[in-house]
């Protein structure tokens, strides 16, 4: 008999003992297997703007609890309900909660080395970048393995690229932003003096 037809034919026999063993016990007993694990999935974003940021987190969640064949729930919290961007890959250190979505930025206090996304031009577009996560590169680079030191892992695939940081006004405003210069006596947090007309990129 080959393996194939080996496991087939165990796999009818559990299943056949099983339906026999509810059958045994009665309809009263019939019920659905519970997971023997919790995930808790922690992030700040909200509905309104999951279809904007929040990229694939109920893919992982359905994919988890398939590939696990239901020993795992995945629980997710979105809006900050257990904790803020920077709180949150503590509370993965400690366990608190096994899995959150933050940005690049706000991890940086427990991996340093995310500090280099934050380079100008580092990437020539979008499209570079992305193929840079999905490369043999990012899975061996301190972008991967640094956050592992430290009881952390990057999961790959569950990153939102929204792309560059912009500068947004008021159409009350009546103004265009082009250069530092124009943003001179606005609420930016830019210092007002010694701005130069370098274009803003």
């Amino acid at each position: 008999m080959n393996r194939r037809a080996f496991s087939s034919r165990r796999q009818f026999l559990r299943r056949s003992m099983a339906l026999a063993g509810t059958a045994a016990l009665g309809p009263a007993w019939v019920k659905a297997a519970q997971p023997h694990y919790t995930m808790l999935f922690a992030h700040t974003f909200t509905q309104a703007s999951e279809q904007f940021v929040v990229t694939g987190i109920e893919l992982f969640k359905d994919k988890a609890e398939e590939y696990s064949e239901g020993a795992l729930r995945v629980d997710i919290h979105e809006g900050g309900k257990l904790g803020g961007q920077t709180d949150l890959p503590l509370k993965v250190q400690y366990g608190a909660v096994q899995a959150c979505q933050v940005s690049a930025q706000n991890f940086t206090p427990y991996a340093e080395v995310f500090n280099v996304l934050d380079l100008p031009f580092l990437f020539p577009d979008n499209d570079v970048f992305n193929a840079f996560l999905e490369s043999s590169d990012f899975v061996s680079s301190e972008l991967m393995t640094d956050p592992q030191q430290r009881g952390l892992r990057v999961l790959q695939g569950m990153w939102a690229n929204t792309g560059t940081r912009i500068i947004c006004v008021s159409n009350r405003a009546a103004r265009q932003v082009i250069v530092p210069d124009d943003l001179r006596g606005s609420n930016s947090g830019l210092p007002t003096q010694k701005l130069n007309n370098k274009p803003l990129t």
